[in-house]
């Protein structure tokens, strides 16, 4: 059984969960042939990951249901990995992975933690697990935080089942929205990118020539509104820029003008509504960025 739940599991923590279950379906299995009617002996999943961690602390994360528990509410992690002996450990994981990357940003901390490797703990080289990736150091702070009450000082809210699960789909909603607000801003920016190149070409030629009028001088430009003199006429126009541009009602005698009026046709022809769209997603985010990581 410790064979099996120590085989190579390639760092896919899913396999790992998998080498889990099928340890304690296997322990179940003993305990029900040879103490049917006891829990003396019963794995959990502080006991198993004690052996995975022991094992390979580099690789595992320990786990301890109530300092764990304490620790994702003090961090305000309140997505649910589970009780009992199926816990999602990719979630248990990611807890750990976040604090762990704080802890890497505390200098006094990891000073701290060198100090084991100074000798004054009397063990021979080599004794003394290194612990390089740290995960040694974040169980003793998820336990020891709450075992000598370390929390003392810190205020944070302990949210029951049903809150946390608010909080979970507030959150999940915020990422939902961040993400079509991102998309918005990408092609804001992107129409923005487009506009700064017409506007800079048009300005620098001095003329265009438009689809009905002919050649027209410009008398200025902006990301909005190209104002032209007809040569032939000398009547003044005022045209919408992004809309002149995607119809190709104006061109300029520039060698990647078309090659850029290619590259922008789309963002050109959505220049009303991208705005809009941006203006829309970044209101609807608003209310949620508190739940945003």
């Amino acid at each position: 059984m410790f064979i099996d739940l120590y085989s190579d599991d390639d760092g896919n923590v899913k396999m790992q969960m998998e080498l889990i279950k099928n340890f304690f379906d296997q322990s179940n299995e003993l305990l029900d042939r040879y103490f049917p009617d006891c829990h003396l002996y019963k794995q959990n999943s502080h006991s198993v990951s004690s052996y995975l961690f022991l094992y390979d602390p580099d690789h595992h994360y320990m786990y301890k249901a109530t300092q764990s528990q304490v620790m994702a509410d003090c961090t305000e992690f309140y997505d649910d990995w589970g009780s009992g002996d199926n816990i999602k450990l990719d979630i248990y994981y990611r807890m750990c992975d976040e604090i762990l990357k704080e802890m890497r940003n505390c200098p006094e901390l990891l000073a701290t933690n060198k100090s084991r490797y100074d000798g004054n703990l009397h063990m021979a080289p080599g004794e003394l697990h290194p612990d390089s990736e740290l995960h040694i150091l974040l169980f003793d702070i998820i336990y020891c935080s709450h075992v000598y009450n370390l929390f003392d000082g810190i205020t944070f809210a302990r949210p029951k089942s049903k809150e946390k699960q608010l909080i979970i789909e507030q959150k999940n909603k915020a990422k939902v929205l961040k993400s079509a607000y991102e998309e918005a801003k990408q092609k804001a920016d992107y129409l923005d990118e487009a506009l700064r190149y017409f506007t800079e070409t048009i300005k620098e030629a001095g003329i265009v020539k438009h689809k009905a009028y002919g050649n027209c001088d410009v008398l200025s430009v902006d990301s909005k509104y190209i104002k032209l003199r007809i040569q032939k006429t000398g009547e003044d126009e005022q045209l919408g820029m992004a809309v002149v541009i995607a119809n190709s009602i104006i061109s300029v005698d520039v060698p990647d003008f078309n090659e850029k009026k290619t590259e922008y046709i789309d963002v050109l022809k959505k220049a009303d509504s991208i705005p809009r769209n941006l203006e829309y997603a970044s209101r609807a985010l608003e209310p949620y960025e508190e739940y945003l990581d």
